[in-house]
């Protein structure tokens, strides 16, 4: 059985203008839920990180033109970022979903939030010790 969005807002035909302006936050979201299935890693395949962190730029520049860039999109940008190993990133977009006002975001999101920011750490202290052991080898 093949898998078809059910909502397509052109993002990936591309056309001579910056694409086709949003008209509500689920057009957005759609994108973003057709962006994110491309992230996740298919047995075999790696998508292109480059390609993505592009059509994500794309989607938010487009989002933040209609003003519908909201704690939801928010989430899923921050969401995305991480699956592509955008830890920085994806950090800073869950930090800012805590200093809205309106809590549109989920628990998940504040779940997400902690543990990147551990895996980011753990990685930086990983990266600190393979530096000092090379330095201690020289």
């Amino acid at each position: 059985m093949l898998w078809r969005p059910m909502v397509s807002t052109g993002l990936y035909q591309k056309s001579s203008d910056d694409g086709l302006p949003y008209f509500t936050v689920e057009q957005v979201i759609a994108d973003l839920y057709n962006l994110k299935s491309k992230a996740e890693s298919k047995p075999g395949r790696k998508p292109d990180q480059k390609k993505l962190e592009i059509d994500l730029k794309e989607i938010i520049t487009r989002a933040q033109k209609a003003d519908l860039y909201s704690g939801v999109v928010i989430e899923y940008q921050a969401n995305i970022l991480a699956l592509i190993n955008n830890l920085d990133d994806a950090i800073d977009r869950y930090g800012s979903l805590r200093k809205l006002e309106d809590a549109e975001y989920t628990v998940k999101a504040l779940e997400q939030f902690c543990n990147l920011r551990i895996k980011n750490l753990a990685n930086k202290i990983t990266a600190l010790n393979k530096k000092k052991r090379q330095d201690a080898g020289q």
